[in-house]
């Protein structure tokens, strides 16, 4: 079918009526419908447009005659030409002409126009018959002054059918782009500060206004305007609710394939989407009371409302399997959505870890003894000359002390266990205070507690005072010192044969750093030195077991 079938039109029909046969076809052939009709009415439109202005042009051509040589006329002498002074003088016209004249007054009304007396401006155009010119002038000033361009644009599209077929000003392709360009620009800074300030009725219903203006039914400007909406909706807050809705007002669909370009952010948006359900979800479930599962549980603490004292009443309810749930979903927040880490009342996923029960091992315990045994037997080396003087064995008093470091390690073993459980249900009170006491390079990660580490500290600090003075307490206390200004300490593996790494094995079982070893062994040197050669140095007096 040639072009003027398929617009419905004669072949010498002008280009007036071909815009309008256009713009009549248009209305039942939409490019979200049809998009092949569309396309082919596009063709057939855009070509005869052609062919009248071609044909246009040639009728304005006028054939020139054929030349004929024109009879010798006789050169008349000076004295046979007429006296020129004595004729009347022709004097230039000074009216000008209909189109001069528009112009003109189509130029006076523009002097302080706004967006605000436009519309006065124009009917003051239309009284004076100067319409066409007034919306020449309104195209100019759209380039010559940009503040005025979305105004005016706002204005003539909704008024003059400006950037669709049936317009009547005049402009090259480059101002159409231009200028829709700017106006799309401006629907979407309006479309986003909607959705910043959280208006989702609104904006729905002005994104399904602009999207039933007659310009933006092109087809060209309609992917524009899709492609502007996805790139905002990649970049903003939303619900998923709102997300379906506009799905439904463009007709995307993945099940049948109309998606918007590019496919990549369309892809991101889709991945947004499916995040924001998650989110959906455990905001569901921490809203759930009394929660019937543990992943309900998790939720709760990690989404729900209310303060740390009022989380803690409820953790200490959980077992096993509930902390084994918070470990996942904040693990899956970390690493999967850590976006939605923003919207969470606790930036910190983790901050539950503060409140974990913790045991000492059992190997601790045994380290423990063997080292309070060795301050006991490092307090018996000045003595061990005045036992033997008196014919008492030194095998005796070496058993005592054994015997008694065994026995404080098994009764501080009993104590820790009751210390450990009043510092669990005093967990918010001890995470307050040491947050705001500790220096934060003594706690980078928040894992030491002023009660629940330190008092036990000072506690196993007395006990080595009582067998070695206050080099004793000065070693266990600097050995700790020691392990919490280590700055990135990572955690010590286990290591495959004790045989092949006997160091890292040993560090292992002791959970002792290289430099805590060195502190050690520095402690152990200055103790026995002191203990041998100043036996009554106030830093090392202690009782005799």
């Amino acid at each position: 079918m040639d072009c003027w079938s398929i617009l419905q039109l004669a072949d010498d029909a002008d280009e007036r009526s071909i815009k309008r046969s256009y713009a009549r076809l248009l209305k039942v052939t939409r490019p979200d419908e049809d998009a092949e009709g569309f396309q082919r009415l596009r063709e057939a439109y855009e070509e005869a447009l052609e062919i009248a202005r071609w044909r246009e042009d040639d009728e304005v051509m006028v054939e020139a005659p054929p030349f004929e040589p024109e009879p010798a006329i006789e050169t008349p002498t000076l004295s046979e030409l007429p006296d020129w002074s004595r004729l009347p003088q022709l004097q230039p016209s000074s009216t000008p002409s209909a189109a001069q004249q528009a112009e003109d007054q189509a130029r006076a009304l523009i002097p302080g126009l706004s967006t605000e007396n436009l519309p006065q401006r124009w009917e003051q155009a239309l009284q004076q018959d100067c319409a066409s010119a007034f919306e020449q002038a309104l195209l100019r000033l759209c380039f010559e002054q940009p503040g005025l361009r979305v105004g005016i644009l706002v204005w003539a599209v909704q008024q003059r059918e400006w950037l669709t077929p049936w317009q009547t000003v005049r402009m090259a392709p480059e101002q159409e782009q231009a200028l829709s360009a700017d106006l799309l620009q401006g629907y979407r800074q309006e479309l986003q500060a909607q959705l910043e300030a959280g208006q989702e009725r609104e904006f729905i219903n002005q994104l399904k206004h602009y999207s039933e203006q007659p310009w933006l039914r092109i087809f060209d400007r309609r992917l524009h305007w899709q492609h502007l909406l996805l790139q905002m909706l990649h970049q903003s807050q939303w619900s998923l609710p709102l997300f379906e809705r506009v799905c439904q007002l463009f007709g995307w669909d993945e099940r049948t394939g109309v998606t918007p370009e590019p496919e990549w952010l369309w892809q991101a948006v889709l991945d947004r989407c499916k995040e924001e359900g998650f989110y959906q979800n455990l905001l569901a479930r921490a809203q759930v009371q009394p929660s019937p599962s543990s992943e309900h549980m998790a939720a709760h603490l990690l989404l729900g409302s209310g303060s740390h004292w009022q989380k803690f009443r409820k953790m200490r309810k959980f077992s096993g399997g509930d902390w084994q749930a918070c470990q996942q979903l904040a693990e899956q927040l970390t690493h999967r959505h850590p976006r939605l880490i923003e919207r969470l009342p606790e930036p910190d996923v983790f901050f539950w870890h503060k409140y974990l029960p913790r045991t000492v091992p059992a190997h601790g315990w045994i380290l423990f003894g063997l080292l309070l045994m060795l301050a006991y037997l490092l307090a018996l080396v000045p003595g061990i000359e005045g036992h033997l003087a008196k014919g008492q064995s030194a095998e005796g008093a070496v058993l005592g002390s054994v015997i008694i470091a065994g026995a404080l390690a098994l009764l501080g073993r009993i104590v820790a266990a009751g210390w450990a459980l009043l510092a669990w249900n005093i967990a918010p009170l001890d995470v307050w205070l040491s947050e705001r006491l500790l220096p934060r390079r003594l706690s980078p990660s928040g894992r030491a507690l002023l009660i629940r580490h330190g008092g036990l500290q000072l506690a196993i600090a007395a006990i080595f005072w009582s067998a070695l003075g206050a080099l004793g307490a000065i070693s266990v206390l600097g050995l700790g010192l020691v392990g919490l200004t280590e700055q990135g300490r990572t955690p010590i593996e286990p290591a495959d044969s004790f045989w092949r790494s006997p160091w890292q094995s040993l560090c292992y079982w002791t959970q002792w750093s290289t430099r805590q070893w060195c502190f050690a062994a520095l402690m152990l040197i200055v103790s026995g030195i002191c203990v041998q050669f100043f036996p009554g140095f106030p830093l090392t007096s202690s009782k005799q077991p």
